[in-house]
């Protein structure tokens, strides 16, 4: 009430999760980051959906996957990746059933330089591995990935880009956002490849060692 009719939401809450092995991955693993990137997001719809129906007047919703829920997977990460672009698919093709004026989209952002890398610090304790847990060592594969990861952090897009961005994928009501098409397009159209071709995803080529490392 303080503060009126909300008209625009973004669920943009999200962190990086431990780079380990799927069946390794502690239950605390899991828990921390679907509570934050899959949760997060399930919160901000329960809490502003109802509001903006009730409204009536022309609204949006933003919600903040990864191009690793459009690509293949990696880690827990990108399983709730791949959550977030299904609920909103889902969300957006239900708002359209019952005739409700809100648009609705899902952000897929590459590399932008944020602290996501750092995010570990704000995990909560009572979700935080034990040292001596086969979760808490990080495989050398996935410390490649990390390294390469971060590093196109660094190098990539200021959030305020980002913001202008999804600004003008509102205005047109568009829904999938794709911070970087010319390299996010290929790896939507090679997920699909695979898919049609029965064929099990190879993982990135800098993981497996420094003689496959891209340029």
């Amino acid at each position: 009430d303080a503060y009126g009719k909300v008209h625009v939401l973004c669920n943009n809450a999200g962190v990086s999760g431990e780079l380990c092995y799927i069946w390794q991955a502690s239950y605390k693993d899991w828990d921390w980051t679907m509570g934050v990137n899959f949760w997060g997001v399930v919160h901000g719809l329960k809490a502003f959906v109802p509001h903006m129906l009730e409204h009536g007047e022309e609204a949006h919703i933003v919600n903040t996957a990864s191009i690793a829920g459009l690509g293949h997977g990696w880690g827990i990460y990108g399983v709730t990746k791949h959550a977030v672009v299904a609920m909103t698919e889902s969300l957006s093709m239900q708002l359209q059933l019952i005739g409700a004026r809100i648009g609705v989209s899902v952000l897929c952002p590459s590399a932008v330089d944020t602290n996501i890398p750092t995010s570990r610090r704000n995990r909560p304790a009572a979700l935080t591995n034990d040292p001596a847990d086969p979760a808490s060592a990080v495989p050398e594969p996935m410390r490649r990935y990390r390294e390469r990861m971060n590093a196109a952090l660094k190098e990539g897009k200021q959030p305020a880009e980002v913001a202008d961005i999804v600004l003008e994928a509102i205005r047109n009501n568009d829904f999938y956002i794709l911070t970087h098409p010319d390299q996010q397009e290929p790896r939507v159209r090679a997920r699909a490849e695979t898919i049609v071709g029965r064929k099990a995803p190879a993982p990135p080529a800098f993981v497996l060692g420094e003689e496959w490392r891209l340029p």
